[in-house]
């Protein structure tokens, strides 16, 4: 049932914001709970701590699949695949403007993150 809700709830904010993410302080409405505290439940089961091993080994393997695809979506980490993305359309829009345009160490831009 969480892990329904969670991938539910990624599935809603994803398709507002591609680039979100489950932090741990994150609540949402669930069927059981008005402000669930779904980033907290990811948390507790996330590294190599005793408590998250114990947590995880209680999942069935189906389950644990599910999970180690959520937590992809889990911190303040971005996947390169996200990176990548952010950096064509930055080129892109600099291209448009001056097509001899090239990324200098320094260049910064704003992204989504």
């Amino acid at each position: 049932q969480a892990l329904d809700a969670l991938k539910k709830e990624l599935r809603t904010q994803r398709e507002r914001n591609s680039y979100w993410r489950f932090k741990k302080d994150h609540k949402f409405k669930t069927a059981w709970a008005e402000e669930w505290p779904g980033g907290m439940w990811i948390g507790k089961r996330v590294g190599d701590g005793e408590q998250a091993k114990k947590k995880r080994e209680s999942m069935s393997q189906a389950e644990l699949e599910e999970f180690n695809e959520l937590i992809e979506y889990y911190g303040t980490d971005i996947t390169p695949r996200q990176a990548l993305d952010a950096l064509k359309k930055e080129l892109r829009t600099q291209r448009e403007r001056n097509s001899y345009w090239r990324f200098k160490k320094d260049h910064k831009f704003k992204t989504a993150w």
